[in-house]
């Protein structure tokens, strides 16, 4: 007969498949998923949690990636300020339509067609991850003006019993 060592790797997945399945059972219902707080979602940060993480700015703004418009028009004090920038031009149209005081772009972020010191913010929203960082972090510095900021915003929902 063979002795089975439940102590191993194997264990520690089940320990921590079953805290995901206790802590799932402490949520308020209905259940919240990623899926259901993307379609509740209107897409913007509550007010407080802007004015903490991207606090309002004067000069222009510029707002790279369509989750980025919400972050942009609230950080921005002067309308006409924001330029809304995507690989996408239906991503830029609908961000236009949404915020008709945007001026809309269609470019690569790794390659914007700006001029240096053009911009007091540059503003990235659930989006860093797909862009390549070496030439997009320097394409960014480029277009800031002395002073400016780069503001990048993630948000995320943890399922594990380790943060309760």
């Amino acid at each position: 007969m063979r002795a089975v060592d439940n102590s191993g790797p194997r264990r520690d997945i089940h320990n921590y498949l079953d805290d995901r399945r206790r802590f799932a059972q402490l949520l308020p219902e209905p259940r919240l998923t990623m899926r259901t707080m993307a379609q509740r979602s209107s897409g913007a940060f509550p007010a407080a949690a802007l004015e903490w993480l991207a606090p309002a700015v004067t000069g222009r703004v510029l707002a790279v990636g369509k989750p980025s418009a919400s972050v942009a028009a609230a950080s921005a004090t002067e309308p006409g300020q924001i330029v809304m920038v995507d690989r996408s031009p239906a991503a830029v149209r609908a961000a236009c339509h949404r915020y008709p005081s945007f001026h809309g772009v269609s470019a690569a972020p790794d390659a914007l067609p700006f001029l240096p010191c053009s911009f007091a913010e540059v503003v990235v929203a659930q989006g860093m991850h797909r862009l390549a960082p070496e030439s997009t972090l320097a394409e960014f510095a480029r277009v800031l003006a002395p002073g400016g900021r780069l503001a990048v915003l993630y948000t995320c929902l943890l399922y594990t019993s380790r943060c309760v």
